[in-house]
């Protein structure tokens, strides 16, 4: 509260932690300027979304999974909070950000179809991967164009 903040990002494992405290806590708090919680590490489960989205925050504030892993260098799935909020499903990081391109297969590396469980597979190089893609240094500032995040390669 003495500084304003407008975002938050934690991990599932610390609203677990604080669930088990309950709202009172919170309560001498003025959290007023805060917006939006962004939460990131392991799947934000639905119990615990539902606790601080709900009985935390009220439904006031939304609050944001993500998914990523270090590998990765950034958000790989997520809610568009800044470009455009999508309802909130819990327990779901949301959809691939832009530049993205995945899809879930089987163990053997087949595709599956739309709401099949499978293993989550990144079909191209995106941005927080590699410098470059395909050894062509114009990657960045001639294929992008500052407009979209889809490569494509060089004739």
């Amino acid at each position: 509260q003495e500084h304003g903040v407008s975002g938050m990002f934690t991990a599932p494992t610390a609203i677990r932690l604080l669930m088990g405290y309950g709202t009172e806590p919170a309560k001498p708090f003025d959290l007023h300027t805060l917006t939006r919680v962004f939460s990131a590490g392991e799947v934000l489960n639905p119990a615990a979304w539902e606790w601080m989205q709900k009985q935390l925050f009220h439904d006031r504030v939304p609050v944001v999974d993500h998914m990523w892993q270090t590998e990765t260098g950034g958000p790989v799935f997520a809610n568009p909070y800044g470009v455009s909020l999508l309802p909130i499903k819990p327990g779901g990081a949301g959809i691939p950000l832009p530049g993205i391109y995945a899809e879930i297969r089987t163990p053997e590396g087949a595709a599956l179809p739309q709401g099949e469980k499978g293993i989550v597979v990144l079909t191209r190089p995106f941005p927080g991967l590699t410098p470059t893609i395909w050894a062509d240094p114009a990657y960045i500032p001639h294929r992008l164009n500052g407009q979209s995040l889809n490569y494509q390669p060089p004739p």
